[in-house]
């Protein structure tokens, strides 16, 4: 007898979407930077500059996380690097702003996403045969960028 298949599974980078069209990641990153300055500036006495924030928050996140990364399969809690520079600055951002600064950050990457041209409909199919279906991600963001992410693509549902 043939096992019945209850519960698929999907990676969200790079299978379900893919992140890396468009522009190159480097440029990406520094529109997102520069995205994420103007929002960071609003809770400031000073603007924040974008070439602050790739020096102290982005490089750092990126050196540290990039080796790592596919060593360890995992992602590291970006806010370990995202809190000290925003408390250098004194500025306190709750967790719904610091999703916003981070939405801001990824903004460009959202712009520029893609998927397969059948994915509603294969995800449609699958959903209609009583196949339950779940997202696995390694990604650094809160869970709900990614899900803005399948609203925009309109796989949320």
């Amino acid at each position: 007898m043939k096992p019945k298949i209850e519960t698929i599974f999907m990676d969200m980078g790079n299978t379900l979407l893919r992140f890396h069209e468009g522009p190159s990641d480097d440029e990406k990153e520094m529109l997102g930077v520069v995205e994420m300055a103007k929002y960071l500036s609003q809770f400031s006495n000073l603007a924040v500059s974008p070439i602050e924030l790739e020096r102290e928050f982005l490089n750092p996140w990126l050196s540290y996380v990039t080796p790592r990364r596919k060593e360890h399969l995992i992602e590291y809690p970006i806010e370990d690097f995202l809190n000290p520079f925003l408390e250098k600055r004194s500025i306190v951002l709750t967790t719904s702003q610091k999703i916003e600064a981070l939405n801001k950050q990824n903004s460009i990457y959202s712009k520029h996403l893609v998927m397969e041209e059948d994915l509603c409909e294969t995800l449609a199919s699958l959903k209609d045969r009583g196949i339950n279906l779940g997202v696995i991600s390694n990604s650094y963001n809160y869970d709900e960028t990614n899900i803005s992410h399948f609203e925009k693509m309109g796989i949320k549902k």
